[in-house]
């Protein structure tokens, strides 16, 4: 992640492309802010802006994760447009859970209602306006 047009580093963000069973615990994305821009919602939107990426990956839907305790991560989850499944436990055998993880909280998105409304403003600002070409807002 990187702050507006400069090349300043706030954060890291991870779009893992593997099959659902093998990523349902960590999850399809994964996001680490630094401390001095937290709470500022780049989390969110770097989530939202890799939904074009993993749905031309071919996937319909992406599970983000959350440590049930870190009400910043849950809330990042629902900012980007997450909806809360299930609290599931980690296996003891799972490399999660050596992190001192015993619980994950499972968040859904479906890219193809997402990306779809993400991009019908865009179709709809560049259709004809009475016959003089395109309009780009």
């Amino acid at each position: 992640m990187r702050k507006g047009q400069t090349t300043a580093k706030i954060g890291t963000i991870r779009l893992r492309i593997d099959s659902t069973e093998v990523l349902r615990l960590p999850g399809h994305l994964g996001f680490d802010v630094k401390p001095e821009y937290r709470g500022l919602r780049y989390a969110a939107r770097s989530c939202r802006l890799l939904f074009p990426l993993a749905q031309a990956h071919g996937l319909a839907s992406l599970w983000i994760t959350s440590d049930p305790k870190n009400a910043a991560s849950r809330r990042t989850c629902e900012l980007a447009g997450a909806k809360y499944i299930e609290t599931v436990r980690i296996p003891r055998n799972h490399e999660m859970y050596a992190k001192d993880e015993c619980f994950v909280r499972r968040y859904k998105i479906n890219l193809r209602k997402k990306c779809e409304a993400t991009l019908a403003p865009a179709r709809i600002a560049c259709l004809p306006r009475s016959g003089r070409g395109a309009r780009v807002t």
